[in-house]
């Protein structure tokens, strides 16, 4: 799957009613008390990988190659900080450790990877024509270097930095959502999902937690605001058995094709937009 269009920005906005804010080091602790295991997250693999090299190494770069050892601290600390907090960590990847999976996906995955071409382009036609003497330059490769991806070598350093603090690391023979959602149910100790597939908003049996609401200092609790299909449907004023129609009018970018060009919503009186810096359609 590819995301539902629309539905990350909407569950932002509306996170006081679509999710529950959850201290997750105390629930952790009275999970070990009553279980014997510790509260874990089971994480969308290249997901989390891009949210702690985003966070932790921004700079323009990375484009031309980077420093994997600061990749590795930076992971190292990201895993103590939760674990501190009495959170552990299953990572799932993708197939052969890197695979972006199906060929339903081939087409929207070469138009990400041209443009990501053509972003480095523009960052090495900067830098050769000597832009990087005035002093807007920092500002100009930030704005050039939006389409970052992991470089080559991250994925080997991130698996093993992972296993070498012990890590359960599972990859999977097709893309990881669906395994992600199964094995909620199978993990000791397995309460929610790590990641930023909105896709997650939507399954049914699945609890939520998106990166970018994930609180992790080394100082305090582990806290996060926790999303589930319930409550995402609840504030849509919708029942959770209707998320896949829903889901099906917003498109994505495998569907986004058949709903322009037969102009479902439309059909529908429901109005669309669509952003021409984003590609999202409301």
């Amino acid at each position: 799957t590819m995301g539902v269009w629309c539905l990350n920005s909407f569950c932002h906005e509306h996170a006081d009613v679509a999710s529950r804010h959850v201290n997750l080091t105390l629930l952790s602790n009275a999970q070990v008390n009553s279980q014997g295991h510790r509260l874990t997250l089971l994480a969308d693999g290249f997901a989390f990988l891009f949210e702690v090299f985003e966070s932790s190494c921004p700079g323009w770069e990375w484009s031309l190659g980077g420093e994997y050892f600061r990749m590795a601290v930076a992971l190292e600390d990201y895993i103590s900080k939760l674990r501190l907090g009495g959170v552990e960590l299953v990572v799932f990847l993708d197939p052969n450790e890197g695979s972006e999976g199906s060929e339903k996906k081939s087409h929207e995955l070469d138009k990400r990877n041209r443009q990501r071409c053509e972003t480095i382009g523009q960052l090495m036609q900067l830098l050769h024509d000597g832009e990087r003497r005035r002093p807007d330059i920092s500002k100009k490769l930030q704005e050039i270097g939006k389409s970052w991806q992991l470089p080559p070598g991250c994925t080997k350093q991130a698996i093993h930095t992972l296993r070498k603090m012990d890590v359960r690391i599972l990859t999977c023979e097709e893309e990881a959502d669906n395994e992600l959602v199964r094995n909620l149910a199978c993990i000791p100790g397995a309460y929610a999902i790590l990641g930023n597939d909105s896709d997650f908003y939507l399954m049914r049996g699945a609890r939520f937690i998106p990166l970018e609401h994930l609180e992790v200092t080394g100082a305090g609790p582990v806290c996060a605001r926790v999303f589930s299909p319930e409550l995402v449907a609840e504030s849509l004023c919708l029942s959770s058995d209707r998320l896949h129609e829903l889901a099906a009018l917003c498109g994505n970018d495998i569907t986004t094709e058949f709903i322009d060009k037969h102009a479902v919503a439309r059909a529908l009186g429901i109005p669309t937009v669509r952003s021409q810096h984003r590609g999202e359609r409301c």
